[in-house]
């Protein structure tokens, strides 16, 4: 997350944390930080080691910071001053970082939402015998999310940086639902009013531009399956949402649904 990659209205809400903490030689700074009301966000971080930073770029998909097996350092990772963890996916720079010194993004997702912003962000690094936190950063800036929803009242909400669906109201319109079990989604995507349909995920054309999902709620209440597209969005520019997923209903049987959200206002 680079400012100079930013609208004009993102880089007014993106805030400077400074926020740093130092253990066994590796010192975290964790600089820009940019939250929306979903309780979603992205913080841009620093982390050095004169000694070396052990990153094996043979795990996961390129970009992912994974420590080496041999590594002291576990993770880097986000949770929140009500001590709730994140779901979080930490990206890197290769071209930016070197041996000694990794700089990153951090994109995470609140469990309980906003709520659990406003209580402060702190990044967490992980050794093999214990954590060390940053002090907590509250924002005082969020960045607004429009709504959309399909004909019969199914919601979705979409920031720059996230899509949420309100699974609660996929079940108050399809009553008979097998267990009210939550959605799983085949294929999401936005269609811009220029036409142009940017894919978040498609099972079939096995398409993932995301940096993680999560499906979030209190004991089975307010849930809702939100994403972090790896690519910024402007949803006042987003003429539909659609989704494809399968309904499985108390009678047995099973049903594909999908879904056109369309912008609320």
């Amino acid at each position: 997350m680079t400012k100079g990659g930013l609208s004009d209205e993102l880089k007014a809400s993106v805030e400077y944390a400074g926020r740093a903490v130092e253990a066994r030689g590796y010192t975290l700074l964790v600089e820009s930080v940019l939250v929306d009301d979903l309780g979603c966000g992205a913080a841009t971080f620093t982390l050095s080691n004169p000694d070396g930073i052990k990153i094996n770029p043979a795990y996961g998909m390129p970009g992912d910071a994974v420590f080496d097996d041999t590594s002291d350092l576990r993770l880097l990772r986000t949770t929140f001053g009500d001590d709730t963890s994140a779901s979080d996916y930490v990206v890197y720079d290769a071209e930016a970082s070197t041996d000694t010194e990794m700089r990153g993004t951090i994109y995470f997702d609140a469990k309980k939402g906003a709520d659990s912003v406003a209580t402060g962000i702190k990044w967490v690094l992980t050794f093999n015998d214990g954590d060390v936190a940053t002090d907590a950063f509250v924002p005082a800036k969020t960045i607004k999310s429009r709504e959309f929803k399909t004909a019969d009242g199914v919601r979705a909400m979409v920031s720059p940086i996230a899509l949420a669906i309100d699974d609660e109201s996929v079940m108050e319109a399809h009553e008979d639902l097998y267990g009210g079990e939550p959605l799983t989604i085949h294929s999401l995507s936005v269609t811009m009013e220029d036409g142009a349909n940017l894919v978040i995920t498609d099972d079939d054309a096995r398409a993932s531009n995301i940096f993680g999902s999560c499906l979030r709620g209190e004991d089975g209440a307010n849930l809702q399956i939100v994403y972090r597209p790896t690519q910024l969005l402007t949803p006042d520019k987003i003429a539909s949402v659609s989704a494809s997923a399968d309904l499985h209903h108390t009678d047995g049987q099973s049903e594909t649904w999908q879904a056109e959200f369309l912008p609320t206002a």
